[in-house]
């Protein structure tokens, strides 16, 4: 029977991890510097990319699906993170929970036009924008997507 030296076992523990650790680099810079990723909660990219405020959106009871965005941004695009929660109905309690989330953030009402038609865009205490839209589909399910932009990303770069 083959017993392995010590320094061999060493050397084959260093290398092992040597590559996970790349491996694992790698995709943070991959999924990073994506243009756009769509994915599912509680998934790797979920807990990478995803901001605290996208992460702590209330989510109704019941709903039929749950998909996140992010992109690092290109050009004049700002990097973004959002949360697309299609939904069969939508309750008060559901939409108090909504308006209990911007006062809790301290969100400030900054337009009632935003990229997407009839959205509410606002800013937070960092000066980053922060985009609701609520909109009804066909088939009876409503659309609730909240998007938050780094728009201190853009005085970063500037000053």
């Amino acid at each position: 029977m083959y017993v392995m030296e010590r320094s061999t076992k060493i050397f084959i523990t260093v290398v092992s991890l040597g590559i996970f650790v790349l491996v694992a680099f790698g995709y943070i810079l991959y999924a990073g510097f994506d243009e756009s990723r769509y994915f599912s909660r509680y998934s790797f990219d979920y807990y990478l990319l995803v901001d605290s405020k996208v992460k702590d959106f209330p989510l109704p009871k019941e709903f039929v699906e749950v998909t996140y965005h992010s992109s690092c941004g290109d050009g004049p695009k700002l990097p973004s993170s959002a949360v697309h929660v299609k939904v069969g109905n939508i309750d008060d309690s559901y939409l108090s929970k909504i308006e209990r989330f911007i006062t809790e953030n301290g969100l400030v009402r900054t337009s009632t036009e935003g990229v997407f038609a009839s959205s509410t865009v606002y800013e937070d205490k960092n000066g980053d924008e922060i985009e609701i839209l609520v909109y009804h589909n066909k088939g009876g399910i409503y659309s609730i997507i909240m998007e938050w932009r780094d728009l201190s990303f853009n005085r970063k770069l500037l000053y």
